[in-house]
């Protein structure tokens, strides 16, 4: 996990949305929760947001449904708030998916 987090905070579209998140604890969770999304994702952030709406909704809901009996749903539901708040920073539409 510690080189997919270096990795992520090394990813030029990662770091802008980084740059506006001027609170440290919030900027650390962000990090950790979108270096374990795209670990698992095994695809750049770039390709990720190139996916059209249902496309990204459909690769998010498999993500919590694999995910559902590894972390806690209080986990998943900061992930998907992490996911939608970089999608809002590229002005992407949310996905607005709930943790189940």
């Amino acid at each position: 996990m510690r080189q997919a987090v270096v990795q992520i905070t090394k990813n030029p579209k990662i770091e802008e949305w980084l740059d506006e998140i001027k609170t440290y604890n919030t900027r650390k969770g962000y990090i950790f929760r979108m270096a374990n999304f795209f670990e698992w994702y095994k695809d750049t952030v770039e390709s990720f947001l190139e996916l059209d709406q249902r496309q990204k909704r459909h690769i998010v809901l498999k993500f919590q449904s694999e995910k559902i009996d590894v972390l806690s749903a209080n986990t998943i539901a900061m992930t998907l708030g992490t996911i939608n708040s970089f999608l809002d920073y590229y002005d992407q539409k949310k996905l607005i998916l709930r943790a189940k």
